[in-house]
């Protein structure tokens, strides 16, 4: 086919396609891109919510071994404490 017999309006009709399809593509590429970003930003959100999760987990459990030891300790202190009496 000779290219130069090719009617005008049909190359301009395949420009337009091309611009339109190029211009979705660099739409669609930049909402992939944002969405990308977006889901990295919840997953680090994500990272930082269980680390002070795991943190507060673990000072739970240290606090409730501490009562656990003082609730065992505490009848050996109130029978050893010194008996304060008023006048």
């Amino acid at each position: 086919v000779d290219v130069s017999v090719v009617p005008c309006s049909i190359d301009h009709k395949s420009d337009r396609i091309v611009e339109r399809l190029s211009r979705e593509l660099r739409e669609t590429t930049h909402e992939k891109i944002q969405a990308a970003e977006y889901g990295l930003a919840v997953l680090e959100e994500k990272q930082l919510l269980q680390q002070r999760f795991e943190e507060q987990e673990t000072e739970y459990e240290t606090v409730r071994q501490e009562l656990a030891q003082l609730k065992e300790e505490y009848p050996n202190y109130k029978r050893n404490w010194p008996k304060i009496t008023t006048c």
